[in-house]
């Protein structure tokens, strides 16, 4: 393209002729590019297909060898045709000449908007000087619009460079400001510190006002600033006093370790606490002399007795640690404390890829840190489900919200957050709290009683930890979170309790609690098999019958249980809202993709064996599976357990559908929606609206 162009495009092309009007010849220009691709028309005649062809073929050629296209006169369909294509092709690709030399000179002139225009206008110029006149006007038009279009796009680079080249210096500066500032801060040059931060708001008021940053980013960076700042000039305040008074400056450090900062996370103020006592225990004086090595071996018991139930060790036994180690050959088991404690205050979900990490290195050295890490976890989760409350507390992750007005709203908020931290259900609760709420009830009404079940919030852990303190039926019926059931076995705990109901004989119900419950060990273990007994006794005391009758014990036994029905030729409770016909289809349909919403089988067997294997209830809609009568496990290698729905069925069923049966499950939607649809229409026209 342009060999026939020199410098803004030269032509001599020889004289065009004038059969066609002005008017016909913009619009030919009309076709563009496109021209060059004309789509034939099935039905045309051979000669005018073959018109179109040849004009074409001879436009493009024309253009691009300097001359203007020769009209033909004789043959009328194929002159017509020839002449047609032969314009369009001619106008076509001059217009792309013109596109791919605009092109190089926005390359040529990126940053250059007058520089453009000019070379461009010239070219334009040059283009069309010896174009004949019925061609020239449609393709000055046609170039000035992509002129124009260029000229933007210049001016748009130009504008663009500017903001980055103002964003870059204003990000320099507020890097700058900020550095120093931490600098200053280091050096106790409180004066240039204030003077540097005050530069830095607002370097980053301007990168706001600019809509570089959002006012969220411009504010995050200042608070960075001053945090580091703040960190700064603690652990200069720490280590100035060390050099005199190390004592004071241990001390010192445990005020600052104490309480997590505004605005800091718990592992930020830890990572800091962690960088200040390293620096410290530098300056330490090493003790010497006899009773160091029993002094250092007591030490390192006590600190592996915290470490192994997540408790941390505090900043002044820590500094204590590091020197009475300094030096020995205990001081890489030192090391390796620190280490285990720096596990131990991170997140579950973190703990376990480190623990994967270790695993999978295959080294000494990292076995041994998989071996104590894996305890340290095994640990943590235990307590956390015991009292996962009181841990965080003491690790200081958090302090527990205030129930003693009774809204334990915020404490439920705190027990998510540390489920979530702990990879365990928190209960809300400590076990002293818990404690407190047993002693309590002595003095409550049975109301009063059903009130609280009913108020706590129907956390798992809770449950656990009341039936740990013998209140196994108080936690039975707050998950059953039924308070007209709870109401009634607390009456009738209360009527036997005062003899105002006499129970009748063992010997006459025995048999009937056996027959429904199934044997100790088939639906329920014996601890839960007695509690169950326990209330369906109290609940049957309320029923006025002095006599023993079959039929109210076994509605006693219903409110109790939820019902009991079979599996697979095993006896189950059944879960709330499930009959007994749709939890055995539940069980004999279920997919490996509704285990695996549960964690997952540690060792995943044939789904038909599952199918053919057991449901075991172990309390409040939860079941094990048991499969060739063993127990499964989860992948975290605890028991496990999937809790059953009516939700959860009709996932089940949702997931076992053929795309077939989905299609046909949609259009019955389908068709559902519209006969609602025509209801709501007759209802209004009958209405009169």
């Amino acid at each position: 393209m342009f060999q026939k162009i020199e410098k803004y495009g030269t032509i001599n092309p020889i004289a065009a002729g004038n059969s066609a009007s002005s008017e016909r010849i913009k619009s030919l220009a009309n076709l563009g590019k496109a021209v060059q691709s004309i789509a034939f028309d099935v039905g045309r005649k051979k000669r005018v297909k073959e018109g179109q062809i040849e004009g074409a073929k001879a436009g493009t050629e024309a253009a691009e060898s300097g001359v203007a296209p020769e009209e033909k006169g004789s043959f009328k369909f194929f002159d017509e045709s020839f002449n047609d294509a032969q314009q369009g092709a001619y106008l076509a690709s001059m217009d792309n000449q013109a596109i791919t030399k605009l092109g190089e000179l926005e390359s040529q002139f990126e940053y250059d908007v007058e520089g453009y225009r000019k070379t461009s206008k010239g070219m334009l110029d040059g283009l069309v000087k010896n174009v004949p006149e019925a061609y020239r006007q449609p393709l000055i038009e046609s170039i000035n619009n992509y002129i124009t279009r260029g000229s933007m796009r210049v001016n748009n680079n130009v504008v663009k460079r500017g903001e980055e080249e103002t964003k870059s210096e204003l990000t320099n500066a507020a890097d700058t400001y900020s550095r120093e500032a931490s600098r200053a801060a280091r050096n106790g040059d409180f004066d240039q510190m204030d003077d540097l931060i005050g530069k830095l708001e607002l370097s980053s008021k301007a990168m706001v006002s600019g809509g570089f940053w959002t006012k969220e980013q411009g504010d995050a960076v200042v608070m960075d600033s001053r945090k580091e700042i703040f960190r700064q000039g603690n652990k200069r305040d720490i280590l100035e006093t060390a050099k005199t008074n190390p004592e004071k400056a241990v001390k010192m450090l445990s005020k600052f370790e104490s309480k997590v900062p505004e605005n800091y996370t718990p592992d930020e103020h830890e990572r800091n606490v962690d960088d200040i006592r390293a620096d410290l225990s530098r300056l330490m004086p090493t003790k010497k002399g006899g009773g160091t090595a029993k002094e250092g071996n007591d030490w390192l018991k006590k600190a592996k007795d915290s470490l192994e139930f997540g408790f941390p060790i505090s900043s002044t036994e820590k500094a204590r640690g590091a020197a009475l180690l300094a030096g020995t050959d205990k001081q890489d088991e030192y090391s390796r404390l620190m280490k285990v404690e720096q596990f131990a205050l991170l997140p579950a979900k973190q703990q376990n890829n480190i623990l994967a990490q270790l695993n999978n290195a295959k080294t000494l050295e990292s076995q041994a840190d998989f071996m104590a890490f894996s305890k340290i976890r095994h640990n943590l989760a235990a307590k956390a489900k015991e009292d996962g409350m009181t841990l965080a507390e003491r690790q200081g992750i958090i302090d527990p919200a205030n129930i003693d007005g009774g809204n334990i709203e915020e404490r439920n908020a705190q027990a998510e957050e540390l489920s979530e931290r702990f990879g365990v259900t928190v209960s809300p609760f400590k076990l002293t709290e818990v404690e407190a709420l047993i002693e309590s009830m002595d003095d409550m009404t049975p109301k009063d009683k059903a009130d609280l079940a009913m108020g706590l919030g129907g956390n798992e852990a809770t449950y656990k930890q009341l039936d740990k303190k013998n209140a196994s039926m108080f936690a039975m019926l707050s998950a059953r979170n039924d308070e007209e059931i709870a109401k009634a076995v607390f009456l009738g705990e209360e009527l036997i309790k005062t003899k105002q109901v006499k129970l009748p004989s063992q010997d006459d119900y025995m048999a009937d609690l056996d027959e429904y419950l199934g044997a100790v060990g088939e639906v329920y273990q014996v601890e839960d098999r007695a509690t169950i007994i326990r209330a369906a006794k109290s609940y049957y005391a309320t029923l006025g019958n002095e006599e023993y009758d079959p039929g109210s014990m076994e509605k006693a036994l219903l409110a109790i249980t939820g019902g009991v029905g079979s599996v697979n030729g095993r006896k189950v409770e059944l879960p709330q809202g499930v009959d007994e016909d749709d939890l055995d289809d539940f069980f004999n349909e279920i997919n490996l993709n509704t285990l695996e919403q549960f964690g997952g089988l540690l060792h995943p067997h044939d789904i038909d064996d599952i199918r053919d294997g057991n449901l075991v209830s172990v309390g409040s809609n939860r079941y094990q599976i048991e499969v060739n009568g063993a127990r499964q496990y989860n992948k975290k290698h605890e028991p496990f357990e999937i809790v059953i729905t009516p939700e959860l069925l009709m996932m089940n069923d949702q997931a076992n559908q053929t795309p077939m049966d989905k299609k046909k499950s949609r259009n019955v939607d389908r068709v559902l929606a519209e006969r609602e649809r025509q209801r709501k229409i007759l209802e209004r026209q009958r209405s009169g609206k």
